[in-house]
């Protein structure tokens, strides 16, 4: 029996159609994850977007439980009395030594807001607004913000090989001293993403602490995802399905008993996962 589920967010109930899964999932996405939740099984949105990214989708599924957010820097409840549950922050001498170095588009973020340079392209900038669902607020530096307010996660775009390369070098710099994992985004297109954590943090950690704060085992948790790297998360459920034509994440999910391969984010095939175990 599945008492809870954790599903990550972008290409599994979010893809890049606007108007139709884009900012938010399709009317029937939201309607099928509040119906789970009034079930009385969790629904908790596992990310490596920032809350603000999410909160509308939580605020219209009604999910008033603990959500995962920024790659597992962020436990969060925006419902709840105590709103952030878990919160981990990078060390300011590592994000400066980080953005020091620093020759790509790049992002700091706060548990609430997101800083951006003055300089950035305002066209890409328009694309990241709706994917963010907020304003960034605009530095001449981003140094400037180190150590006004915690900082809990950094993000570098590469728009090739080349730009890969360079933040590659950046975070090998750094060592052990951050957790970093590449990702991508389908409305973002070809462009890949580069998530910076301090060291530990995870999705994967933060489903522990998701399932010790809920007194749920880990075997009667549903993990969803879309991409290789939320196989970290995935991995710790005792049931997995798959969104998307990865073969790799499918291959994975394959290995496991309790396992569905759904189809594509742009069929709605989410509330599939949700009939095949019978939570809808």
């Amino acid at each position: 029996m599945i008492k809870a589920v954790i599903t990550d967010v972008d290409g599994v109930m979010v893809g890049k159609q606007e108007g139709i899964n884009f900012p938010l999932p399709h009317d029937e996405v939201i309607d099928a994850l509040h119906r789970v939740f009034k079930s009385g099984v969790p629904v908790i949105l596992c990310t490596a977007k920032f809350h603000p990214a999410i909160d509308d989708i939580i605020a219209k599924a009604k999910l008033n439980n603990p959500h995962i957010t920024d790659g597992g820097a962020l436990v969060i409840n925006p419902f709840g009395n105590k709103k952030i549950i878990k919160e981990y922050a990078i060390e300011n001498s590592v994000i400066e030594d980080y953005l020091e170095k620093d020759e790509v588009y790049s992002e700091v973020f706060s548990a609430d807001n997101y800083y951006i340079r003055k300089d950035s392209d305002p066209d890409f900038i328009k694309k990241r607004l709706k994917l963010l669902q907020k304003k960034p607020i605009y530095l001449d530096n981003l140094t400037e913000i180190i150590g006004k307010v915690p900082l809990i996660k950094m993000i570098s775009l590469a728009n090739d090989e080349s730009e890969k390369i360079k933040i590659d070098a950046q975070l090998k710099h750094l060592g052990n001293r951050v957790n970093s994992i590449w990702s991508q985004h389908p409305y973002l297109g070809p462009r890949r993403i580069c998530i910076i954590t301090a060291p530990g943090v995870s999705k994967g950690n933060a489903v522990l602490e998701i399932a010790d704060y809920l007194g749920i085992a880990l075997d009667d948790i549903l993990g969803i995802g879309d991409q290789p790297s939320d196989w970290s998360f995935m991995e710790l459920c005792g049931h997995v399905a798959t969104i998307g034509d990865s073969k790799e994440l499918q291959d994975l999910a394959a290995s496991r008993d309790s396992h569905y391969i759904g189809k594509s984010v742009d069929d709605n095939s989410l509330i599939d996962v949700f009939g095949h175990y019978e939570l809808i």
